[in-house]
């Protein structure tokens, strides 16, 4: 047969985990013997040689890389990020590749800080980071850099460091269309639309700034910003900051963007107000959200697939240390609009066990407290 086939590839094909196929190949063991003759059956089929190259280098050397992302065991957004992580390095396991995967609280610039500086210390091969903290990521890309070790950012572009390799989405453009999206929900506003931040500075974290600048620049560009009360921003932290939004939607409101994954805490709101006709789009496919969506609460979902941009960041520097291959100066992904219709095609198979990869509770306590 023509094509070539990856593991991941033949794991798809017959409906069996990455791992699963992989302990066959590799005479791991853990596998029946009925699910050993069916995959052994396949590889026969498509004539699979194992990967020559991987075993040449397993042992030459130990390449080691380290993710700094919030942490992952607090918030399902970067749970689906350590996902990501994990899912490339166990494309990677016959190389000899070591991840160190470094978490901070999202709330905590002082954590990032510490970490940072451990990880500067360490001088690994390449880091890959989601620079939530805007101020904070700028110093630890210059440390970086003085030390001579290669930076790949996703999720968040810092365009103060315009050289510096970034895999994620516009944000600002993303921002644009959630305007235009809750724009298509409610043609003739009334009282204008609601801009929501929850639980992060966007004074300090651009992929909130961003997306905020991109959802104005929507409605500007219609010429319709002449109103002081067309658009409003809402800072929303805690039960507070709730109570906040509560007391603002005793007065008509014609739709609300939040910027982030939190989108179902406005939600759980509007569903306890009974307001559910109010037009809400926000981010990402985590559960919480999901279930809002099919009830209908909220509108849409705008997708920005932290899978992805992680699973994409470790390749991308796993080529360039091991391959010589350049970093992706910058590498956009879709912007994908979720519905009712279309949210299962995008949901991962087979669910995520990050535990079961590379990760665990332990190694993330450990992390945390280095």
């Amino acid at each position: 047969m023509d094509k070539t086939y990856t593991i991941k590839d033949i794991a798809k094909e017959l409906g069996l985990s990455h791992g699963t196929v992989d302990r066959v190949i590799h005479q791991r063991g853990g596998v029946s013997e009925k699910t050993q003759r069916r995959i052994q059956k396949f590889l026969d089929e498509i004539n699979f040689k194992p990967n020559v190259l991987a075993r040449s280098l397993k042992g030459s050397r130990l390449f080691k890389l380290s993710v700094l992302l919030p942490s992952y065991t607090d918030d399902a957004y970067w749970a689906k990020a350590a996902y990501g992580v994990a899912q490339a390095k166990e494309e990677f396991r016959d190389f000899s590749l070591a991840v160190d995967l470094l978490a901070y609280q999202v709330d905590s610039a002082n954590e990032f800080e510490q970490m940072a500086a451990q990880l500067v210390e360490a001088k690994p091969d390449g880091v890959l980071i989601a620079p939530l903290f805007y101020r904070e990521s700028v110093k630890f890309i210059q440390a970086c850099k003085e030390k001579n070790i290669p930076v790949l950012t996703f999720n968040t572009l810092l365009e103060k460091d315009s050289d510096i390799g970034f895999i994620g989405q516009n944000l600002r453009q993303s921002g644009r269309l959630g305007a235009e999206l809750v724009k298509l929900k409610r043609p003739q506003n009334t009282n204008g639309f609601l801009i929501v931040h929850i639980e992060e500075d966007p004074g300090n974290a651009v992929h909130m700034s961003e997306k905020e600048k991109g959802f104005r620049d929507f409605f500007e560009r219609l010429k319709q910003s002449e109103s002081s009360d067309l658009l409003e921003t809402l800072k929303l932290d805690g039960v507070v900051g709730m109570d906040v939004l509560k007391k603002r939607l005793l007065n008509e409101v014609s739709g609300i963007f939040v910027t982030t994954s939190k989108v179902y805490k406005v939600a759980q709101l509007l569903e306890d107000l009974n307001l559910t006709d109010i037009p809400l789009i926000g981010y990402d496919l985590i559960d919480e959200n999901i279930e809002f969506l099919k009830r209908g609460t909220i509108d849409f979902l705008i997708n920005q697939n932290p899978v992805q941009q992680a699973s994409k960041g470790v390749r991308s520097l796993f080529d360039f240390i091991v391959f010589n291959k350049d970093l992706p100066h910058r590498q956009l992904l879709p912007l994908d609009i979720i519905t009712t219709q279309n949210y299962q095609s995008y949901l991962e198979e087979g669910g995520m066990d990050i535990n079961r990869l590379i990760f665990d509770k332990k190694n993330h306590s450990d992390s945390n407290n280095k």
